[in-house]
């Protein structure tokens, strides 16, 4: 079963996965503990009739691991390969693709240096670095 991590925020994400052969249901479990241990209140064989669950409530800048099993009433699958998703941080600046331009003396390219934004002027030999914390 492939399960996939989306639409991660400080406070949640979402995953989906693919269907299971004569699956009626799929239960769902997240941990802090790779080894689940122990469990996120909430999501201990949390039971869902979808193919995909919203997952909120979440701390920020955390990682979490989530595993699926899947069940047709009678019977329940082994668990999944742990899927681990870390929450954004509040400090986390969006995702920007590389972004260049011409300015009037140079050339300038917006970008990430980690969780910053930057901008880097380019004016012949000399260069200009912008940091956006």
């Amino acid at each position: 079963m492939f399960i996939d991590p989306s639409n991660e925020s400080t406070s949640g994400f979402t995953i989906t996965w693919n269907a299971a052969e004569s699956a009626t249901s799929y239960y769902l479990d997240i941990s802090i503990d790779n080894t689940f241990g122990s469990f996120v209140p909430g999501y201990q064989n949390l039971n869902v009739q979808a193919l995909s669950a919203t997952i909120s409530g979440l701390t920020s800048a955390t990682t979490y691991f989530c595993r699926i099993r899947s069940t047709n009433g009678i019977f329940t699958s082994a668990n999944t390969y742990n899927l681990i998703v870390t929450t954004l941080s509040n400090t986390t600046a969006p995702s920007v693709a590389q972004l260049w331009g011409i300015c009037d003396n140079g050339i300038f390219r917006v970008g990430r240096d980690g969780s910053n934004l930057q901008i880097i002027k380019n004016t012949g030999h000399n260069q200009t670095r912008y940091l956006i914390l």
